[in-house]
């Protein structure tokens, strides 16, 4: 199965600082990315997203690979890999800390930044 996802944010812009909480917060860039890839994932994988999700456990890890389809050179590819793993979480697979992530390869769509998964 082949997921398409927008561009996450960066590991950088994914947090900021609340000096009033005292602790770090999800950026409003990141809460909207994740609002919006989980919606996909919802028309993807029904709305409670347990109909078509495969168990991870630590004697059943999930190989998944990932191509990043990057604005510009500039980005780091890697960078979207905590955004994307956690977004997916309870749609394709139970737990993200027993899924093994394969970077297939990086490429250049300034039109049309993307993730494709294939789970």
């Amino acid at each position: 199965m082949i997921i398409t996802l927008p561009l996450p944010p960066s590991k950088n812009e994914r947090l900021i600082y609340a000096p009033n909480l005292r602790r770090m917060i999800a950026s409003k860039k990141y809460r909207e990315w994740r609002d919006n890839a989980r919606q996909i994932l919802m028309v993807m994988y029904g709305y409670n997203g347990f109909q078509k999700i495969r168990k991870s456990t630590f004697e059943e890890q999930m190989i998944i690979d990932i191509t990043v389809y990057l604005p510009d050179k500039r980005r780091d590819g890697a960078n979207v890999l905590d955004a994307l793993l956690d977004c997916m979480s309870g749609f394709v697979y139970t737990d993200d800390k027993y899924i093994v992530p394969r970077f297939n390869r990086y490429q250049i769509d300034a039109e049309h930044p993307r993730v494709e998964v294939f789970a």
